[in-house]
């Protein structure tokens, strides 16, 4: 792969010598008409002239789709840099079967992302993502492109594939989106634009500044035609969240189900996308080439404070005027806990920030060598990296009490005069913990394809296309050790054995500077009172200011150790990273993959039909740089002692790098009809195999194994009870890819140019879903005997379905005289049932132990409540059963107008993650318990609009509005007695003022 990358550059300087030669030999001469610059097999899917106005985009749109040879849905750039929305997430929230999620990350659903986050096809997160038809990344532990990173301004569309063929890269099961940019021959000559725009935000009340730009031009000379196009973007978006929380409800005495308290936070959101695109090509005669740059950079800053409850609920009293629902919920009622000196909160400042940055390097040459045979081939260099900083300093406070009002549809405390007066007084605050976390990842992939199309002289047949494509792809995510590493500074259940008291913040021994946060314009008018929160200084510190504040600990566990004459005070130790092998996921890939498609078309029938039939084989190469470490537990004989009972197995402890590989090959073949009743009217059929190679995240090498035991003593022998040989693993190299069996039928009506409705039905047949349960890993003892440990890891243990029906309708109203014309409708709406079945089912009436880790696999696969009881049934994460989308449109003269409005319903976002878990349930019988409650997103709806007025026919001014409704994000929790509030997030509106030129 190294001198294919060699060749890469090589063949680069010289196009980029001859082009510049070319521009000194320019000469005056007819444009002639644009080429295509994706590889044969995806020629006829995105050609388009290039258009302007909403109506032109959405003709082309269309047309997209009735001509393409597979199912896809696309969405055109009105204009330079112009696509409908401010995020290429939001712009797929638009497509029918495609839903967005609006979480940070995948495993902390407590963060609101304002633009969108990760994106479903028809229900499933198996998204693969491409940039002008190349495979394309971020380097996250995934395998897809972060969207939000990509500035939208770049784009000339968009497509999204839903069925594969043969032609196509694998690893689409959910669907492919490729992002398409402009390509200078797309322009008949010299083109150029360029865009400023300002983002309001309202919440906050800040403008955030944007710009890109676009200059495009080809010329004629002796050595063939040639043409560049350079296009830029930079971005800036601040945001803010502001957050009602409730905390999960325990059945305190039996009967009643009471949280342990309510919350609020904010947090502040600051984002610079910057993005560089540049493309050259030329044309001689039957030989074109092309070279294109992608450059996206991505710097986000994260600030937040919060005041969050960490009572003990068992400890909770409730006052006697408390009020409950049907289930015997508490609705409203005052909370004390006399046991722990108050009921206790923490206050948090968090900081993080997080750059990324994505290269992509292509080039392509193709040649026509005859009317029959034409040949191409592509090589590409993607590289992308990523790094994150996360702190989070708090102090603790200590109320009297709790007063909740649970009964509207905003969770809301409330505050008497002696509340204030203690949320406002240093003495009833201490430092409480600090959080750090750190990553690091880095990718880069090496690709190389050929491709060959003979087309027939045939009635039947119209054209072969075969290839070859190799890969080469190396990533390396590197995470601190704990990932988040809490560590308590003082804590009341500290207070009597590690330390002698709180460190309070009147006490002038402990005094790191500390601020009084304002919730200013909470939800848009609220008042909440201010709270004392670490300064941000604390947070941005670290490790010194880390070191300081542990020392306070320190301070006091001196004086409970001299106190009680016995005890030991340990230094805080930072999370290891880059150290640590536990952190480190190193993995290597290369694939070797080779496909034949057959193109064919039965024109002379009463309803022709044509399509391709198509195989693509393709062999994966997996090895990941792993480490394998196993603790010997058993009991250490004292001097005169035998051993009997249970044998235990021979096997020394150790700790060692290991490396995994595995090998393995896919067979996916592929069939795509169409059949057309009139030149309006088509139906398509489609089957295919597809597969999902499991997230680099899922495959970490690193496996902790452990031997324990329980024993009793009889005299001189220890009697050994039972072995346990059991371990964890965060990943598992041994994964196989996912797997899925599709069905698609459509029919489609095209009755106007910018008219149609279009219905479809599919139906993914999944196999080895990832899950996290069980798995064997072999050891040998001394004697050579196999050993066998079980590990929990993720392993191919599901099977499922995700089948459904999709509905399209767009159209201007035509009929209609003068202005009235302008008027146009767009709607879609999305229908999915989603089922999952175990390989090896685990069902168990209620959870056992205190443990939330991945051992525990019936709360991490069926959830459980807060008195133990399993829930199970759960749907595939992300997936809601319906879906739609409306807008209004118009489009006449000068003016163009769009109001949209965009709604999801219910879906569930994960078990076992950050906020709703815990080891402090408890059974019937009090034993304690863990627990981990199904987090679901409530629906959502979000109306958008905006218009555009064409001053003159370059100089063009427009106004948009997100979130024009206001609508709350509202997070449920599943529990016996509903779906609870879990939180409600508040963004506000933003507006955005946009003026563009083009020349």
């Amino acid at each position: 792969m190294k001198t294919l990358q060699r060749t890469a550059i090589s063949l680069a300087a010289a196009q980029a010598a001859l082009l510049c030669s070319g521009m000194a030999l320019a000469q005056t001469a007819p444009a002639p008409a644009p080429a295509a610059s994706a590889p044969d097999a995806k020629v006829q899917k995105v050609e388009t002239v290039v258009v302007s106005g909403r109506r032109a985009a959405l003709q082309s749109a269309q047309k997209i789709k009735q001509d393409s040879d597979e199912i896809v849905d696309s969405i055109v750039a009105d204009d330079i840099g112009k696509l409908p929305d401010r995020s290429v997430t939001e712009v797929l929230q638009r497509v029918v079967g495609i839903t967005i999620d609006r979480t940070m990350s995948k495993g902390d659903p407590e963060h609101y992302s304002v633009e969108g986050s990760s994106v479903n096809i028809r229900g499933l997160s198996y998204v693969r993502s491409e940039v002008n038809g190349r495979d394309t990344f971020s380097a996250n532990g995934g395998r897809a492109l972060n969207f939000e990173d990509v500035p939208p301004e770049l784009m000339a569309g968009v497509d999204v594939y839903k069925n594969p063929s043969a032609a196509q890269i694998e690893g689409a099961i959910g669907g492919l989106v490729n992002l398409r940019t402009a390509m200078p021959f797309d322009y008949s000559g010299f083109k150029g634009g360029i865009t400023l725009s300002g983002n309001y935000n309202q919440l906050q009340g800040k403008w955030s500044p944007a710009a890109s730009g676009l200059v495009s031009n080809r010329w004629k000379t002796d050595l063939g035609e040639f043409g560049a196009l350079l296009s830029l973007a930079r971005s800036k978006s601040s945001t803010r969240t502001d957050l009602w929380q409730v905390e999960p409800y325990y059945k305190v005495d039996g009967t009643h189900w009471v949280p342990k308290g309510a919350q609020w936070r904010d947090s502040n959101f600051d984002r610079t996308r910057e993005g560089t695109y540049g493309a050259l090509q030329w044309k001689n005669n039957d030989v074109s080439s092309s070279l294109t740059y992608f450059e996206s950079k991505y710097r986000m800053q994260w600030d937040e404070n919060a005041l969050f409850a960490q009572s003990n609920p068992w400890n909770l009293v409730i006052g006697s005027g408390a009020t409950y629902g049907a289930n015997n919920q508490l609705l409203t009622g005052t909370l004390t806990s006399p046991a722990d000196g108050g009921v206790n909160f923490g206050a948090d400042t968090r900081y993080m920030t997080r750059d990324s940055k994505t290269r992509d390097l292509g080039w392509g040459l193709k040649w026509k060598a005859s009317d029959r045979w034409s040949f191409s081939t592509d090589l590409q260099l993607v590289k992308s990296r990523t790094n994150a900083f996360d702190s989070t300093v708090a102090t603790g406070l200590q109320m009297p009490k709790e007063t909740l009002d649970l009964t509207g549809s905003l969770p809301r405390v409330v505050f008497d005069s002696s509340d204030l007066a203690a949320l406002s007084n240093k003495a009833n605050y201490y430092w409480a913990f600090t959080m750090e976390h750190l990553d690091r990842s880095k990718a880069e992939q090496k690709a190389w394809r050929a491709d060959a199309k003979f087309n027939f002289d045939d009635k039947v047949l119209q054209d072969l296309q075969f290839g070859i494509r190799l890969t080469d792809r190396d990533a390396t995510t590197i995470n601190s050790n704990p990932s988040y590493n809490w560590q308590a500074i003082t804590q009341t259940w500290q207070q009597g054995w590690n330390i002698s008291g709180l460190a309070r913040l009147n006490d002038p021994r402990f005094n790191a500077p500390v601020q009084l946060h304002q919730f200013k314009n909470f939800f848009g008018g609220q008042s909440v009172p201010a709270v004392y929160v670490p300064d941000v200084s604390l947070a941005k510190g670290y490790p010194d200011t880390y070191v300081a504040l542990h020392k306070y600990h320190d301070i006091l566990c001196a004086e409970q150790v001299a106190a009680q004459g016995w005890g030991s005070c340990d230094a805080w130790k930072p999370a290891t990273f880059g150290t640590d092998p536990q952190g480190t996921n190193e993995q290597h890939e290369k694939s070797q993959a080779g496909y034949a498609q057959l193109r064919f078309g039965f024109d002379d029938l009463p309803l022709p039909v044509d399509g391709n039939i198509g195989l693509r084989v393709v062999r994966t190469d997996m090895k990941a740089n792993g480490y394998t470490v196993f603790t010997n537990n058993a009991p250490t004989l004292q001097a005169g002692q035998s051993l009997g009972g249970v044998a235990i197995p021979s096997v020394t402890a150790f700790s060692k790098a290991q490396d995994a590989s595995q090998t393995y090959t896919n067979v996916l073949p592929s069939l795509n009809l169409r059949m057309k009743a009139s030149d309006q009217l088509q139906f398509r059929a489609a089957v295919a195999r597809a597969v999902a190679r499991p997230d680099f995240s899922q495959l970490q090498a690193y496996t902790s194994l452990t031997l324990d035991t329980t024993q009793h003593t009889e005299g001189n022998t220890v009697v050994v009870d039972n072995v346990t040989l059991s371990g964890k693993a965060d990943g598992n190299p041994l994964l196989k890819p996912v797997k899925a069996n599709q069905f698609d039928l459509t029919g489609e009506w095209y009755f106007s140019k910018s008219g149609s409705l279009t219905v479809a039905l599919f139906n993914k047949q999944l196999q080895d879903v990832i899950i996290k349960q069980s798995a064997n890993v072999q050891l040998l003892d001394g004697a050579g005997k196999p050993v066998i440990f079980n590990v929990t890891s993720p392993v191919n243990g599901a099977k499922g379905h995700a089948r459904g029906l999709e509905i399209a309708f767009q159209r201007y109203l035509d009929m209609l005289p003068g202005w009235l014309s302008g008027f146009g409708v767009q709607a879609n709406y999305t229908y999915v049932d989603s089922k999952t079945k175990l390989y090896n089912p685990v069902v168990n009436a209620y959870c056992a132990g205190t443990s939330t880790g991945p051992e525990n696999l019936n709360l991490n696969l069926n959830g459980c409540d807060t008195d133990g009881k399993t829930f199970g049934d759960l749907p595939l994460i992300n997936l809601s059963k319906n879906a739609y989308n409306l807008a209004l449109l118009y489009d006449y003269g000068p003016f163009s107008a769009r109001v949209a409005y965009s709604w999801r319903s219910k879906y569930l976002q994960g078990v076992n993650v950050n906020g709703t878990n815990g080891g402090d349930g408890r059974l019937a019988n009090g034993t304690s318990v863990a627990w981990a409650l199904p987090t679901w997103s409530d629906s959502y709806g979000q109306i958008d609009a905006g218009i555009n007025y064409k001053v003159t026919d370059n100089f063009s001014v427009s106004l948009e509005g997100q979130n024009l409704n206001n609508a709350l994000a509202r997070q449920l929790m599943q529990q016996q007695i509903g779906f609870m509030t879990r939180g409600v997030n508040y963004t506000g509106r933003r507006y955005s003022v946009q003026a563009s030129y083009s020349f």
